[in-house]
C-alpha cells in the first residue's frame, strides 16, 4: 500500500506503533445520538472512556437532560466556546459588588441566532449561578427569558434589567 517491497517491510513494522487497550480513544463525542440511546450506552461503550463530549448547539434539547452517571465527565461544546465570552462579562461585572449587580434585577434576557442555541442555554445557565451566589439580594425573583432572535445582524445577547435606570447590554 505504501510502495514498501515484501522484503523490505522492517522498516514499515518499526514506524507503525501496536495499539494496545489503553491507547483506546478517552474521549467519545455524541453527535446526533438520539438522547433516548445514550443510557444504553452507559454500561458499555462509555464505561472505558475518561470524557464524553457533545455539542448543544447541534444535538436536541433532551441530551441535556440526561441522568449521567458521572457528570463530571461530560463536556459541552458549547460551554467551551462561550469560554473568552464569559471572561470578559465576568472581568467587567467583577468591577462591581454582587449586590449591586442582584439589586432591583427585574429580568435576564438572552436572545440567540440558530445556530448558537446551546451557547444561549450554557449563558442562561452561567448568569443564573452567577447570581445565585448573592446571598442579600432576591435575583432568584427576576424574569429569566431566553429566544431565539431572528434578525441576521443577532448572534448571542444578554441584557439585565433593573427596576431603575440601570440595564446591562
Amino acid at each position: 500500500m505504501l510502495s514498501y517491497q515484501p522484503e523490505d517491510c522492517g522498516y514499515l513494522g518499526n514506524q507503525v506503533s501496536v495499539w494496545l487497550e489503553p491507547d483506546l480513544p478517552t474521549y467519545h463525542w455524541f453527535n446526533r445520538v438520539p438522547a433516548a440511546r445514550i443510557p444504553q450506552y452507559f454500561d458499555s461503550l462509555l464505561v472505558g472512556v475518561r470524557r464524553c463530549i457533545y455539542d448543544s448547539s447541534i444535538e436536541s434539547t433532551d441530551i441535556d437532560s440526561i441522568e449521567w452517571p458521572e457528570p463530571s465527565r461530560v463536556s459541552d461544546l458549547a460551554a467551551a466556546r462561550l469560554l473568552p465570552v464569559r471572561q470578559a462579562i465576568g472581568q467587567y461585572l467583577s468591577g462591581y459588588a454582587i449586590e449591586k449587580l442582584g439589586h432591583g434585577l427585574q429580568s435576564v434576557r438572552i436572545r440567540h441566532c440558530a445556530s448558537m442555541s446551546g451557547e444561549g442555554r450554557r449563558l442562561l445557565e452561567w448568569v443564573k449561578d452567577c447570581l445565585g451566589e448573592c446571598e442579600d439580594c432576591e435575583p432568584q425573583k427576576a424574569d429569566y427569558d431566553l429566544e431565539e432572535c431572528s434578525s441576521p445582524e443577532c448572534s448571542l445577547t444578554l441584557e439585565l434589567h433593573y427596576n431603575d435606570d440601570r440595564y446591562f447590554r
